[in-house]
């Protein structure tokens, strides 16, 4: 068993936390959250089984495995009432989650600050390293040629 959770739980984690607090309707940087927190989450609406298996876009066996990671981690409570399911979001999994996005936003704003200048062919390593195999898949496969100088009338 690996010592680190599966990649997808975390970030199907994620999709369902930021849902989960749209539906509070607050804004996760405003200042004093913490002590307004008590009063918001008792009313919160939740989401039901159905609503996450929508917003991860997964099977039942994937939805399964993302609430229960949720759970154990603190970040959502569970009520079950006659077959039907209430996931709410916890203290926790709304600073676990402001936590994340900022931490993500940071990671976004460093990667555009390095950019793949498409016209010139670099060997792969280099821009690998700098922006990861998926940022460089993504840079190659929207790159579409550019034309220099005007364009001749047909």
């Amino acid at each position: 068993m690996p010592s680190r959770p599966y990649k997808d739980l975390v970030i199907y984690g994620c999709f369902v936390l930021n849902r989960l607090v749209a539906g509070i309707g607050i804004e996760l940087y405003q200042d004093g959250l913490e002590s307004k927190l008590d009063r918001l989450l008792p009313g919160q609406p939740g989401m039901s089984k159905e609503e996450v298996k929508r917003e991860i876009k997964s099977n039942h066996f994937m939805t399964d495995r993302v609430i229960e990671a949720l759970e154990k981690g603190g970040h959502v409570t569970i009520e079950q009432f006659e077959g039907r399911y209430r996931i709410r979001i916890t203290r926790e999994g709304v600073l676990h989650i402001r936590r994340y996005n900022e931490f993500y936003r940071r990671s976004t704003r460093s990667r555009s600050a390095t950019t793949i200048d498409s016209r010139k062919p670099r060997s792969g390593c280099a821009i690998e390293s700098a922006v990861g195999v998926r940022g460089l898949s993504r840079a190659l496969f929207s790159w579409t040629p550019t034309e220099v100088g005007p364009r001749r009338p047909r």
